[in-house]
């Protein structure tokens, strides 16, 4: 056999195992195709708002809370955040609060971005919730304007560079 025709043979070899070592040859139920949302956060744009990096912190240890962050970009007219429900694990009870909200809804101006849970003093908090961190939850998502978004968030422990996120002091 010629020294040409084994080269050829080792090419066509190693292309052979390459994109079988790489996974390309998995088809559309490849992981890589099949991911849910990271844990850098859902991003949704839906009917003028951009919901981005939504996550779901997990309350400290024993206290059945959790605090929703991300950013909420309003590229449509003035709307309002009214409500976020959790679907799945059904139970738990929301409350939006902070130094922003009115009457327990959060006001977005349009094009306009609002923070809420990180780097913010608006909260959306959830109690009565009991979810393992790295498990995903079913969100609802409430606006005057844009209407109900679901979302599908990942919950993340409070450790890292989400320390010293939790919930706000329930009101009495």
């Amino acid at each position: 056999v010629s020294v040409s025709v084994r080269r050829v043979a080792a090419i066509a070899l190693a292309a052979a195992l390459t994109a079988g070592l790489t996974g390309c040859g998995t088809g559309f139920d490849a992981g890589t195709s099949t991911q849910q949302a990271s844990g850098s956060g859902t991003n949704v744009t839906y009917n003028g708002i951009d919901l981005r990096q939504i996550l779901l912190v997990a309350g400290p240890d024993g206290t059945s809370s959790a605090v929703m962050i991300g950013t909420i970009v309003n590229t449509g007219p003035d709307d309002v955040l009214e409500a976020v429900n959790i679907l799945n694990p059904p139970g738990s009870s929301s409350y939006i609060g902070g130094t922003s909200t009115v009457n327990g809804t959060i006001p977005l101006p349009s094009k306009s971005s609002t923070r809420v849970g990180f780097n913010s003093e608006d909260h959306v908090d959830f109690h009565n919730i009991s979810v393992p961190a790295t498990s995903y939850v079913d969100l609802e998502m409430r606006f005057a304007n844009a209407g109900v978004i679901p979302v599908h968030v990942m919950v993340v422990p409070a450790v890292g560079s989400f320390i010293g996120i939790v919930p706000l002091p329930m009101p009495r």
